[in-house]
C-alpha cells in the first residue's frame, strides 16, 4: 500500500492507494475514492481510500461552555452597572417611545435564556466554522453592550455609549443569521433580542440629545 498526503484547504487530505500485482500507484491516480470529514474514510472498489483530517475542531461542549460563560458575564456585569433607579437616570427626560419598566423586567431574562439555548443549538447542529463565528460575534456584541452600560450609567457619556450600543446591535446581526441557519424556530426566537437591541440603541440616542 502506498500513502500520499495532499494539502487541501481546510484540512489534510490523505489518499491510501492499494497496489495489487503489477499495478503501479500512477495507474491508480485516476481512480475515484470516497471522502469523509473528520478523519474517517471509506474504501471503494478501486482501492482508493480518502480521508480529510481537519486542522481545527471546536467541540460542541467547548462552544457551549465558552458561550455560556460569556452570557453569564453579560448578565452579571450588566446587572451591576445598569442602575435605572439611580437619581441621575431618573432625572433624565425619557424618550417618548420608551417602553414601561415592566417590559425591561420581562425581556432581559428571556434574552439571556434564549442566548444560552441558541448557543447549545448552534454548537450541536452547525459546523466548526459556524461555531467559531458565533463565539466571536457573541463576544463582540456582549463587550459592546457592557461598554455601553459603563459609558452610560457610570461615566454619563451619552453619545459615546449610544455608539457602543449601535456596534452591539450590528455585531448581533451575524448571530441572527446563524440562528436561522441552525433552525427557523431558533431564528424566530432570536428576533426579539435583535429588535430589543435596535430599540435600546434608539433610546440611547434619544437620551443623548439632551
Amino acid at each position: 500500500m502506498a500513502s500520499n498526503y495532499i494539502e487541501h484547504l481546510g484540512g489534510k487530505r490523505s489518499y491510501d492507494l492499494n497496489v495489487q500485482g503489477n499495478q503501479s500507484p500512477q495507474s491508480a491516480q485516476g481512480a475515484q475514492g470516497t471522502v469523509s470529514v473528520g478523519g474517517i474514510g471509506n474504501q471503494d472498489a478501486t482501492g482508493v481510500n480518502a480521508q480529510v483530517e481537519p486542522y481545527f475542531i471546536l467541540s460542541r461542549n467547548i462552544v457551549f461552555i465558552i458561550g455560556t460563560a460569556i452570557i453569564v458575564v453579560y448578565a452579571t456585569m450588566s446587572s451591576q452597572m445598569v442602575a435605572t433607579d439611580g437619581q441621575w437616570y431618573l432625572s433624565l427626560k425619557k424618550p417618548s417611545w420608551q417602553p414601561p419598566n415592566i417590559v425591561f423586567g420581562i425581556i432581559w431574562p428571556y434574552n439571556f435564556a434564549m442566548l444560552v439555548g441558541a448557543t447549545w443549538i448552534v454548537a450541536t447542529r452547525l459546523s466548526t466554522t459556524h461555531r467559531l463565528i458565533w463565539l466571536i460575534f457573541l463576544a463582540l456584541s456582549v463587550t459592546s453592550s457592557l461598554i455601553w452600560a459603563w459609558l452610560f450609567f457610570m461615566s454619563h457619556l451619552l453619545l459615546a455609549s449610544s455608539i457602543a450600543l449601535l456596534f452591539a446591535t450590528l455585531f448581533t446581526i451575524p448571530l441572527l443569521v446563524i440562528s436561522f441557519q441552525a433552525s427557523p424556530v431558533l431564528g424566530i426566537a432570536f428576533v426579539p433580542y435583535q429588535i430589543w437591541l435596535a430599540l435600546a440603541t434608539s433610546l440611547s440616542f434619544g437620551y443623548s440629545d439632551q
